[in-house]
């Protein structure tokens, strides 16, 4: 997975 992807997954978990 890169960074950006790792980031944006995070993202999404946290605006849930």
């Amino acid at each position: 997975m890169v960074e950006s992807e790792k980031c944006n997954t995070l993202k999404m978990a946290f605006d849930k």
